[in-house]
């Protein structure tokens, strides 16, 4: 847990000590992650406007197999990088929990 300066101190004290970081994340890996309910690939805190079909597409495209339809099954059958524009990423008036410009994390996981 920690803001951004935190988490860079963190790095720099780690790599001082001949440790190095890695870091990884896993977006949105709590719920709907399945096609089940017709849900698959769709942000459950996303804002129910009726804009958007709350299909996550991650920022930094770099996919191997692009959308070509938004579709459960088309998103789970994508490969690549994150993608761009997902609706409600952050900022996200429904599900409030950044309080600085990094957005801050919820926690942090460091394999020694």
């Amino acid at each position: 847990m920690g803001d951004k300066d935190q988490l860079l101190r963190m790095v720099a004290v780690l790599k001082a000590n001949g440790i190095d970081v890695i870091q990884d994340i896993v977006l949105n890996h709590i719920d709907g992650a399945g096609s089940q309910n017709g849900a698959g690939g769709r942000d459950p805190a996303a804002i129910d406007d009726g804009s958007t079909n709350k299909f996550k597409n991650f920022r930094y495209v770099s996919y191997a197999t692009p959308a070509s339809a938004e579709s459960a099954s088309n998103y789970l059958a994508r490969s690549g990088r994150f993608s761009k524009n997902w609706p409600n990423f952050y900022p996200n008036n429904s599900y409030i929990c950044c309080s600085n410009e990094m957005n801050t994390p919820i926690g942090v996981l460091i394999f020694l």
